[in-house]
C-alpha cells in the first residue's frame, strides 16, 4: 500500500512539472522524433569526444539524434540544452535567437539572431547549450537533425523563460 501511495506521489508531481514545462514556453507547430540514443561509456571515447567537442569534461556521455519538422511560423519555445549540440538544417528557413548564457568567455549580454536558409543546400551549425529558440520564419515545412551531446541519461532539454529580457 506504501509502494502505491509513493508511486502515485511521483506521478502526481511529474504531471505537475511537466504541464508547468507546457506553459512556461509552448513550442508551435513543432515534432520532434528521437531518431537514436546511444551512451560513450568507453573512458577513452569519452575523452576523445571531450577534447573533440571542447566540452571541456570526460563525464560519461549519450548521443542523441533528433529529427524534428517546424510548421511556418511555429517555434520551439525556448529552451536549452546541458551541453552544445550540432544541427543539421535540412529543408526551409530557421530564424535562431539565442542568448550568450553559457558563453560567458565573450563578457557580452543580449541576444544574437542568427538566420538559416536550406534552400540551396543542407547547412550544418553549432548551437550553444544556452537559452535559445528556433522560429520557422520561412513558407514551408523546415526539416532539421540535432545531434545532441548530454550527460548520461540526462534530459536533451530544458524550458526557459518565455523571452529572456536580454532579447526583449
Amino acid at each position: 500500500m506504501k509502494i502505491r501511495k509513493i508511486a502515485a506521489l511521483f506521478a502526481l508531481g511529474g504531471t505537475m512539472v511537466v504541464a508547468g514545462v507546457a506553459l512556461a514556453t509552448p513550442s508551435i507547430g513543432l515534432k520532434p522524433e528521437l531518431l537514436a540514443r546511444g551512451a560513450v561509456v568507453d573512458p577513452q571515447d569519452r575523452r576523445d569526444l571531450a577534447f573533440s567537442l571542447l566540452l571541456g569534461s570526460a563525464h560519461e556521455s549519450d548521443v542523441a539524434i533528433v529529427k524534428a519538422t517546424l510548421e511556418p511560423g511555429g517555434t520551439t519555445g525556448w529552451h536549452s540544452h546541458p551541453e552544445g549540440s550540432m544541427v543539421i538544417l535540412k529543408s526551409g528557413v530557421l530564424t535562431v535567437t539565442k542568448t550568450n548564457r553559457g558563453a560567458e568567455i565573450f563578457r557580452r549580454s543580449g541576444c544574437f539572431v542568427d538566420i538559416y536558409d536550406a534552400t540551396t543546400s543542407g547547412k550544418a551549425f553549432y548551437h550553444t547549450a544556452g537559452p535559445h529558440t528556433f522560429v520557422n520564419t520561412g513558407t514551408t515545412l523546415v526539416e532539421f537533425y540535432v545531434a545532441y551531446f548530454a550527460p548520461r541519461s540526462a534530459p536533451l532539454l530544458a524550458d526557459e523563460p518565455v523571452v529572456p529580457r536580454a532579447c526583449s
